[in-house]
């Protein structure tokens, strides 16, 4: 059986930091279930390039340009 991989130790605690902010302001715009939907979307989408993320000059506005993007597949 494949396990995945870790995920790195800096990611989660981004993710434990602003997971509930992300989720408050999804929930602003879109239901319960579809503002989680986006949420985990953004941090799955932010895991896979976390390498890309971490030499961005503002990983914050990274992670919300995801976010943003998410929300707008499912107002969309």
């Amino acid at each position: 059986m494949n396990t995945p991989p870790a995920l790195p130790l800096d990611f989660t605690a981004f993710r434990t930091l602003h997971r509930r902010a992300c989720l408050r302001y999804a929930s602003a715009r879109l239901s319960p279930a579809h503002a989680e939907q986006a949420v985990e979307a953004a941090f799955t989408k932010l895991a896979l390039s976390w390498r890309k993320a971490l030499q961005q000059p503002d990983i914050g506005a990274w992670a919300s340009h995801i976010l943003e993007e998410e929300i707008s597949r499912l107002t969309h």
